[in-house]
Parts: structure tokens; C-alpha cells; sequence
């Protein structure tokens, strides 16, 4: 909590983020892309049809995240508390 926010839900697989995904009333999420081998881009879709801001966690290199993904604050795994608060600072989620 030492941005302001509280953890509503941890997931460890695709379907347990998608079903958080649909469900959840969170203000952010933090969306890890590799869950155990299947890309959370399905996750981030249904992030943006829902109008929930998201943040990209990953190991990945930019030119191997689609395009269309791009565009999302990514912070990079392992990531630092400063990074965060700079990725939630460009979606808006902190001042």
C-alpha cells in the first residue's frame, strides 16, 4: 500500500486474470504479460473495453509486444517502487 492502493486481487494464470478482469471494480491494474506461457493480451482487452487503466509488467523487449500494446505504460521486470509510481503517474492513477 505504499502508493495508496490495495491489492484486491493476485492472480497466477490466464483464466484467474481474465475472470478478475471481467469482475473486478479496481480504479488500475498491473498486468503481468507472460502468465506461465500465455500472453495476458486478451487480459488488456477486456481492461480497455471495461475503461480500467493498465500497466504492462514485463521482461519482454518493446519490439516483441504488438503494436498495438505499445502504447501502455510498461514497467520492467524486476521493477522498482519508483518505477511504478511513474508508470501510475502516466496513466493518471497518482499525482
Amino acid at each position: 500500500m505504499q502508493l495508496g492502493f490495495v491489492v484486491e486481487a493476485c492472480v497466477g494464470n490466464i483464466d484467474s486474470a481474465l475472470r478478475a478482469a471481467i469482475s473486478s471494480d479496481s480504479d488500475v491494474a498491473i498486468v503481468d504479460l507472460d502468465l506461465r506461457g500465455a500472453m495476458a493480451y486478451e487480459v488488456i482487452d477486456t481492461l480497455t473495453q471495461r475503461g480500467i487503466p493498465y500497466i504492462v509488467a514485463t521482461g519482454a523487449a518493446e519490439r516483441n509486444i504488438p503494436a498495438r500494446y505499445q502504447h501502455a505504460p510498461r514497467v520492467i521486470k524486476p521493477y522498482a517502487l519508483e518505477s511504478l509510481r511513474q508508470a501510475m503517474t502516466k496513466i493518471g492513477a497518482i499525482s
